[in-house]
């Protein structure tokens, strides 16, 4: 990772977003995302953002909730100061609130005015994304019926004296420690105590991983909740990964603790995961259905809500992989719908092959996905990779009657999603067309009516690199709508629709304009350096020389790239050239975009700009007063 100048991002889309997350326990509508960025394009500082703070918390929408004091001033402290509260502020504003000292809206006007929010502006302005600060979770006052358990050793033993067929009621606010997974091994459902949907989760109980989590051994996943018995739900409850502060407190250094990390692992049939919250989990995936003792049915995953704020979209020095899912699924009748995924840095919904000649009829309709300060390697799709060489003699997988319709899809100017939709073998993610992977063919899949929001006559621009990726056969694809500005983040094809005709393994009824044409192997991969002649991609325009925005009183300087020397100054401006390889200076000096980066580095180190010594995030560039932004290999 590497820090440059940059202007600041057009407008905060994350904190919008976390705002509606927070706020009003859902994501941004269209025309939500659409105003907001029209009324904050450019322009945009601490009054207007306190301005919009007072507008969500004082609307109707959030005043009709029916919550306590105590359940609004959680949501203000999470949505405004990015993180639970402290004991002495939250009491501090109940007491208040309770003896008539302070209106609603004196409490809403404090938060926003605070210091502390004031301080967090400049990282809102100049960040796509702003994670989760580190902080201890709170447990909110209730006295309302059902259990109230402090931990999951305790859950667990309710739910092993329970009766088959019983509903397991939460007492709402709870705050369940997790140390170990919960393992629901018989058809019960726990839910909390007066159903509230995710749109009221403070009235949730919370279901949080400890940091000293106690994981399987080996190889196996561990979930915070293992879902084994055929019947079981989980309804209406928070689960929580604490992902910030576990890696602040635990300092993790490999990305294979975090593999094997989830949120929910279910492992049976007819099983309902619904209305329910999802946040910083420590993990790939949030639900992962896989096909480990044979193939499960009728899932019914809906109306829930996911956010991935603390996740990054590529490898992070030295070694750090995480990215996440949201849901990774190897069932067959699946109804995944209504759900809500926001800034999922992998892929936010993706359905794998079955066992040869067994179809796979899952729908994933109704879906909002919102990319508002991480990028993700794909929105949705069906992957039919092989996925474990024990099947004998593997063909044909059959998605006959699986459906990928009426989902909106968008993104923030300064994110990208990679693939938007594709179905068929991942390629453009593990290899093209070599014997492993595109064995048996796949047939049969409907992508209909899927768009990125239409608001005011016109469908919502977002980024991408391929738009839908078309790779099986009898696909029909048609009455999609997605409004995609075509950007080389990665080699991935600048394509609206790609269909693989020609390879022998795509046909169908395929809307245009298309492309018929092979994607790259492994096009997605942003880390791809070793592998010539792909360079690292950067996403950047430099528009003034770096070292004299650094030193403005002193004479430009002379970098010399590849024995080319160029003069830097205010009138010269640096842009990368569209393959991405190069950086192009007005004299049309082409320059290794590897090798430019290792100068100004060097220039940067020599002039003390940046402290050898210091992490990147602690160096002093920011006492320049200049904008920046994460140089990230994309």
């Amino acid at each position: 990772m590497i820090w440059l100048l940059m202007s600041a991002i057009p407008y905060p889309g994350q904190f919008l977003a976390k705002l509606y997350t927070e706020a009003h326990g859902r994501a941004p509508s269209v025309s939500d995302w659409y105003y907001f960025r029209n009324d904050f394009y450019n322009n945009y500082n601490h009054a207007s953002l306190a301005g919009f703070i007072r507008f969500v918390y004082t609307s109707q929408e959030f005043l009709s909730k029916n919550y306590t004091n105590a359940e609004r001033i959680f949501t203000l402290y999470r949505g405004v100061l990015n993180r639970d509260p402290d004991s002495s502020g939250f009491y501090w504003y109940l007491n208040n609130l309770q003896n008539g000292n302070m209106t609603w809206q004196d409490v809403v006007n404090s938060v926003a005015n605070s210091t502390e929010f004031q301080n967090m502006v400049p990282i809102i302005c100049d960040s796509p994304s702003y994670h989760w600060r580190a902080y201890y979770p709170f447990k909110l006052p209730s006295s309302s019926g059902g259990y109230d358990v402090p931990d999951g050793d305790s859950l667990q033993k309710i739910i092993n004296n329970a009766n088959v067929g019983d509903t397991i009621w939460l007492k709402q606010g709870s705050l369940i420690i997790m140390k170990r997974p919960l393992i629901i091994n018989k058809r019960v459902y726990i839910a909390i105590y007066g159903k509230p949907d995710v749109t009221h989760y403070a009235k949730m109980a919370r279901l949080l991983r400890h940091p000293d989590f106690q994981e399987f051994q080996g190889d196996t996943p561990s979930p915070i909740i293992a879902i084994l018995a055929d019947g079981a739900g989980i309804l209406n409850i928070w689960i929580g990964g604490f992902a910030t502060t576990i890696w602040y407190l635990k300092g993790y250094t490999t990305d294979y603790k975090r593999v094997r990390n989830l949120s929910i692992l279910v492992l049976a049939n007819n099983v309902v995961i619904k209305n329910c919250k999802f946040s910083s989990n420590f993990g790939w995936s949030h639900i992962h259905a896989p096909s480990w003792f044979g193939i499960k049915k009728r899932l019914y995953i809906a109306g829930n809500l996911v956010t991935a704020y603390d996740h990054f979209h590529t490898i992070i020095p030295p070694n750090y992989i995480t990215w996440t899912d949201g849901f990774d699924i190897e069932a067959d009748s699946t109804i995944i719908e209504n759900n809500s995924f926001i800034d999922l840095t992998d892929g936010s919904i993706t359905i794998f092959r079955l066992h040869p000649g067994v179809p796979q009829t899952t729908i994933i309709r109704n879906n909002i996905i919102l990319n508002s300060g991480n990028s993700a390697y794909s929105a949705i799709g069906f992957d039919n990779q092989r996925q474990r060489n024990w099947i004998p003699n593997d063909k044909d997988t059959i998605i006959n009657g699986g459906r990928i319709e009426n989902n909106i899809i968008m993104t923030a100017e300064y994110n990208h999603i990679d693939v938007v939709i594709f179905a068929g073998p991942p390629h453009a993610w593990v290899g093209t067309y070599d014997f492993n992977i595109r064995q048996g063919y796949a047939k049969g899949i409907a992508i209909v009516n899927n768009s990125s929001g239409y608001f005011n006559n016109s469908y919502l621009p977002i980024r991408c690199n391929t738009t839908i990726l078309v790779s099986i056969l009898d696909a029909y694809v048609q009455g999609n709508n997605i409004n995609c500005q075509h950007y080389r983040f990665s080699k991935c094809p600048r394509e609206d629709i790609v269909f693989e005709k020609h390879s022998g393994y795509a046909s169908g009824n395929v809307q245009g304009p298309y492309n018929d044409m092979l994607v790259f192997r492994n096009c997605v991969d942003h880390q791809d350096i070793s592998n010539p002649p792909y360079q690292a991609y950067v996403r950047a325009f430099i528009f003034d020389s770096l070292a004299h925005q650094f030193y403005p009183t002193n004479p430009p300087i002379t970098i010399n790239v590849d024995g080319n020397p160029y003069l830097s100054n205010h009138t010269n401006p640096i842009y990368l050239t569209e393959d991405k390889h190069t950086f192009e200076a007005p004299s049309y000096i082409l320059i290794n975009t590897d090798i430019f980066l290792q100068t100004i580095w060097n220039i940067f180190i020599s002039k003390k700009v940046i402290n050898t010594t210091q992490s990147i995030e602690e160096s002093n560039i920011k006492s320049h007063h200049l904008k920046i932004i994460k140089f990230l290999t994309y």
